[in-house]
């Protein structure tokens, strides 16, 4: 039994994922050669599913069209959940233009590489994704990939305050220490 991948977009990913080419090695003395390989529906949903890392489509407008379970558990929504929520609910405001710019079809047509927004989970709380993201080749979507990087912002935070503490501390010392 075959699970379809959900969203609009999800037939596109499909027809990229469905079809690749694999390198198999050949014993007994044959040479190693290239052999399509199909996957199923279930076998791209498997895939997806495996990664932590956050993967989504975005349509002409920027708007999120498709997004795998690990996108949508980061977020704290359900898939079905995440596809009602507009792009502008979920990304900061003062990260939105550039966002919305990156996700744009026809923005760029090289990948746009470690592009940084704030993005807010359903909880109301806000996480930092780095995102690398590419024009489709038929060029109808961008598709995306992200990392969580809230964690590197935090500890860059807190280094910035010991360093602001000590330097209160230094700054009226009559003497060095």
């Amino acid at each position: 039994q075959q699970m379809p991948i959900p969203g609009k977009g999800a037939g596109r990913v499909r027809r990229s994922a469905r079809t690749i080419r694999l390198g198999h090695e050949v014993h007994a003395g044959q040479q190693s050669s290239s052999v399509p390989v199909e996957l199923s529906d279930a076998d791209v949903v498997a895939f997806l599913s495996l990664s932590t890392e956050l993967f989504g489509e975005f349509g002409p407008s920027g708007a999120l069209v498709w997004a795998n379970a690990a996108t949508a558990a980061t977020l704290g929504y359900t898939e079905d959940e995440l596809r009602q929520v507009p792009l502008d609910q979920l990304v900061h405001p003062d990260d939105l233009v550039s966002t919305e710019a990156m996700f744009r079809t026809g923005a760029t047509v090289s990948a746009a590489s470690g592009a940084e927004s704030r993005w807010r989970r359903k909880d109301g709380t806000w996480r930092w994704f780095e995102w690398t993201a590419c024009l489709s080749p038929d060029a109808g979507s961008v598709y995306g990939a992200a990392r969580d990087v809230t964690d590197r912002h935090l500890a860059g935070g807190a280094v910035r305050s010991g360093r602001s503490r000590l330097q209160a501390i230094v700054d009226p010392s009559p003497s060095g220490i």
